[in-house]
């Protein structure tokens, strides 16, 4: 079972550059060369999301982890 922690995920998109584009297209031509699959996935899932809000590599950001 794949659970995905979304919280997480945009995280790690913040702090790596480029990297939710380059998630994006990876899973565009995985589902165009496997269009069997592609019906059965969310638009987000098929690389096709346009609602995330991924802040631009160039800008600040400020992270503070607490161990609690």
């Amino acid at each position: 079972m794949n659970i995905l922690d979304k919280t997480l995920q945009d995280i790690v998109y913040k702090l790596v550059p480029e990297l939710f584009l380059q998630e994006m297209m990876r899973r565009k031509t995985f589902y165009k060369d496997h269009t069997n699959l592609a019906a059965k996935a969310s638009p987000e899932e098929r690389g096709e999301d346009t609602e995330r809000t991924i802040f631009n590599p160039k800008e600040t950001i400020s992270l503070s982890l607490e161990y609690i």
